[in-house]
């Protein structure tokens, strides 16, 4: 893949070293994010954002840490749009089988969340939804909300300390490159992993959309000395072993 030097330069503050014991929670394609295991036994609760048809991670993050209590937030989806997701997935291409079997486990785990067919936004942002949980409660955050969590970013930094881990999908990264640098530089969080989504395409040879996971560093454990700007998702069947090392 050719990578445009220019934005490589200015990407830099995104290279890290991998730590190991890492683990991919959801999908294996997009809505998935590898993280720690332990940040997500030691959470008390999860507040997700964003689920649309695939509630994979979710799914994952109750079998791992089934005391949590869990919030779900999505202002787009209705028991009927679940019902229709293994259809919608089969139409993606995805396992019907699995999809309808994954729909009714999340059936399971939603009556014992508390789910929220509401938007987060500038408003009703991270502060407003943390009202759900005791403030000496440490939890874990996901987000993949579809460009909203720019807007989100300073509400993230102010609630910090709330979580063990935070998994976002970041959007436009080409675009709003800048943002992500001021975040990650005031974020106390460490990057435990970064992923291309391969599917949002490319922008002068840099990734559209990302997805990285944050970690407190009392979970970051174990690292190397290996830094990569990310690990590429096996997109296409032929990458399926395709490592990009962007710093060596």
């Amino acid at each position: 893949m050719k990578v445009n030097r220019i934005s490589l330069q200015e990407w830099s503050f995104l290279a890290y070293e991998t730590p190991k014991n890492l683990i991919r929670i959801g999908s294996a394609e997009d809505g998935g994010y590898v993280t720690s295991k332990k940040a997500i036994v030691a959470s008390e609760y999860l507040l997700s954002g964003g689920i649309s048809f695939n509630p994979e991670f979710e799914i994952d993050f109750y079998h791992i840490n089934p005391k949590s209590k869990m919030v779900l937030i999505d202002g787009s989806i209705t028991n009927l749009h679940f019902l229709l997701g293994p259809f919608v997935r089969k139409l993606m291409g995805k396992s019907f089988t699995r999809a309808l079997l994954r729909t009714g486990e999340f059936f399971y785990i939603k009556r014992r969340s508390t789910f929220i067919k509401e938007f987060i936004n500038d408003k009703k942002n991270i502060s407003w939804f943390l009202k759900h949980f005791s403030e000496k409660a440490k939890g874990y955050l996901k987000l993949d909300i579809e460009g909203s969590e720019w807007i989100l970013l300073t509400d993230i930094l102010k609630n910090q300390d709330c979580f063990n881990g935070i998994s976002i999908e970041f959007h436009d990264v080409p675009s709003n490159i800048k943002y992500l640098e001021n975040f990650v530089s005031q974020l106390d969080h460490k990057i435990g992993f970064i992923e291309i989504n391969g599917g949002a395409g490319f922008e002068n040879g840099m990734p559209k959309v990302l997805e990285i996971s944050f970690l407190k560093p009392d979970f970051i454990e174990n690292e190397n000395d290996i830094q990569y700007l990310h690990l590429r998702r096996p997109y296409k069947q032929q990458e399926k072993d395709a490592y990009i090392p962007v710093f060596d």
